[in-house]
């Protein structure tokens, strides 16, 4: 049911970086997933919304804080947040730590062109999301790597920090 008053922008930007990230050419051959996957294998993966790789129940995807707006265009409220984004990567065989590790944070690096990219073509309503004026890749919030004669794993978490007018 809806009142007329808009809440938090954290679900249209879900929607907006799992669609971008699945047409973005740098996360080509990149497993996106709306939050964990479903089914995993070898490869590499990007969450978007997970900040625990390896749950087994509900991760905590994002958090926002919401003030009285600064401006008077538009909105009666500021919504400031970020959204919580895990990549994974795995390889088998030996020696492979290197490679899983360099990948992901080749992803994030890949966020980060992305964001640029979409705050250069857009002033305002970054992404598509209405009242979303500042998206960004945050650092580096957990970085683990692991590797034994099977092959290696590592993953990376980062956020991705917002403000809004709502």
């Amino acid at each position: 049911m809806s009142d007329g008053i808009n809440g938090s922008r954290i679900p249209l930007i879900l929607d907006a970086l799992f669609a971008a990230a699945q047409a973005y050419p740098g996360l080509t051959g990149v497993n996106i997933t709306d939050s964990v996957p479903e089914t995993l294998n070898s490869g590499d993966y990007v969450a978007i919304g997970v900040d625990d790789w390896e749950l087994d129940k509900p991760a905590d995807s994002a958090n926002s804080t919401m003030t009285w707006s600064d401006t008077m265009a538009g909105g009666n409220s500021d919504e400031a947040g970020a959204i919580t984004i895990v990549a994974w990567s795995n390889a088998g065989g030996t020696g492979q730590v290197k490679v899983v590790r360099d990948k992901v944070f080749a992803i994030h690096s890949a966020f980060k062109a992305l964001i640029i990219a979409a705050l250069a073509a857009a002033q305002s309503d970054a992404l598509g999301v209405p009242g979303l004026w500042d998206i960004r890749v945050g650092g580096v919030d957990g970085f683990n790597q692991a590797s034994n004669a099977n092959g290696a794993t590592a993953v990376l978490r980062f956020s991705i920090p917002f403000r809004a007018v709502i």
